[in-house]
């Protein structure tokens, strides 16, 4: 994923390896022999506990897609080198952004086959993977990551519509949320920050049961509007600690709620595209009309964002509202369903054909594919 990296071995239940896609390289000169000496490049958790000392930096853009092909070889090596893995001779099964252009795909088989030496590849969307972790063909994929938004919809393994994306991804969550702890006198903005408050974002943040107005524009930072948090109940804290010890109580200032209500109405931080309910409506609303009762009866939540708090009751609820007349609706969200591609991938491993796969040999003879 753009935001975790997981590897592990076909057919496990779990990933080996799960860690940040982020690098980090030392920011101060070192003056002392005794101070460790063993690495000048830190990856996923062992950058995040030196973030302090670090300049930290991404694998993916906001896109999704890949920034630097050196740290994402970077980024392989490290979960390969924890797992005592060596893929040279072994097939290799991995999710790919529906979005990835051609030309990062291209790059993408030449590495794994020319540097890597796998046998065989196989590469499938993550939304795909996803729908095979549920152990159905049938189903309108929600998937909530980092840098993207998307729905898809299948029916009895068939892509039957264009996958819709959205505006408003994890990140952009992250960056709004950065920007108005900048406005209330905390400044946040640097690789280290956004860490700390995508975190934050994960802990202290939910979604409000119903749309309110919502206004993200103020020039006190505090965005107006409930966004539905009268309809949340009053079950925990909602203060959190910033990096220098400074205590925030979200919730006084409404971004507790606020931040995630921009899913849903994206328009107030400058999104064009519809919310994520009516996203969701306009996917399966443009297949078929003998197909759509499947898709309603099966709305698959996939994807870390998908985690926040109250967002599959809210989705729910707006659907509902939404559905045609009679019509079932049933939303699938996996208690780990962070993991759904992953777990989509390790299934498929074991169940591909061979026709599926390309082979590192088919590869060399008649190049990307």
């Amino acid at each position: 994923g753009s935001g975790v990296f997981r590897c592990g071995r076909g057919g496990d239940e779990a990933p080996s390896v799960e860690y940040r896609t982020i690098l980090g390289s030392p920011r101060y000169q070192r003056v002392m022999a005794l101070a460790d000496r063993r690495e000048s490049l830190y990856v996923g958790d062992e950058a995040q506990k030196r973030r302090g000392l670090l300049s930290l930096r991404g694998v993916f853009d906001d896109d999704g897609n890949v920034t630097d092909w050196q740290d994402m070889i970077s980024l392989w090596q490290a979960g390969l080198h924890s797992m005592k893995a060596d893929l040279k001779g072994m097939p290799l099964c991995i999710s790919v952004s529906p979005r990835m252009p051609t030309r990062d795909r291209h790059t993408l088989e030449r590495v794994c086959f020319e540097q890597l030496q796998v046998s065989a590849l196989l590469m499938r969307a993550p939304s795909l993977l996803s729908l095979y972790a549920t152990g159905t063909s049938s189903g309108c994929v929600v998937s909530l990551g980092e840098t993207t938004t998307s729905v898809s919809c299948y029916v009895d393994g068939y892509r039957v519509a264009d996958t819709v994306f959205g505006d408003v991804s994890g990140r952009d969550m992250d960056r709004e949320l950065v920007r108005h702890l900048g406005l209330l006198g905390h400044r946040l903005d640097t690789a280290a920050g956004r860490e700390a408050v995508r975190e934050i974002k994960e802990r202290y943040c939910r979604v409000g049961l119903k749309a309110e107005r919502l206004d993200m524009t103020t020039d006190t930072g505090v965005p107006q509007g409930g966004a539905g948090a009268s309809s949340l109940p009053p079950d925990g804290e909602y203060g959190c600690v910033l990096p220098d010890g400074t205590p925030v109580d979200l919730s006084t200032h409404g971004l507790d709620v606020g931040i995630p209500e921009t899913l849903f109405q994206p328009g107030v931080i400058g999104g064009e595209r519809p919310g994520l309910s009516e996203l969701v409506c306009a996917a399966i609303g443009s297949v078929e009309s003998a197909l759509r009762p499947q898709l309603w009866a099966s709305v698959v939540l996939a994807g870390g964002t998908s985690l926040l708090s109250g967002l599959p009751h809210r989705l729910g609820a707006d659907l509902w509202d939404a559905r045609p007349s009679g019509a079932e609706l049933v939303i699938h969200a996996p208690r780990k369903r962070d993991l759904s591609a992953w777990l989509g991938g390790s299934m498929l491993s074991e169940l591909a054909k061979d026709d599926e796969w390309t082979s590192r040999q088919a590869w060399l003879e008649r190049g990307p594919v």
